[in-house]
């Protein structure tokens, strides 16, 4: 509720950039967006490759972060790819 408009406006800019890297590595059938601040008292956002509305159920916490760790590098190779270098470093 506190965030400036102009903030918004930036923060969905960014996230639109990566969900087209997430779609382009993944292709996913949608990219969800959330909006968030449940779990950590800031303004934050998801983004969630899905094919369906079950992805929504279930979280994976035990995650490899070897995985996770390639997982990173691909969404920043399509990132770059898509000419998005600035958003890939951050």
């Amino acid at each position: 509720m506190d965030a400036p408009p102009e903030l918004l406006t930036h923060l969905i800019g960014v996230a639109q950039k990566i969900a087209k890297g997430i779609d382009a590595v993944w292709t996913p059938a949608k990219v969800a967006l959330m909006i968030a601040g449940l779990e950590v008292r800031h303004l934050h956002i998801h983004l969630t490759p899905i094919w369906d509305l079950h992805d929504f159920d279930r979280q994976d916490e035990s995650a490899d972060p070897n995985a996770l760790d390639a997982h990173a590098e691909q969404l920043r190779d399509a990132l770059r790819t898509l000419g998005y270098d600035g958003v890939a470093e951050h």
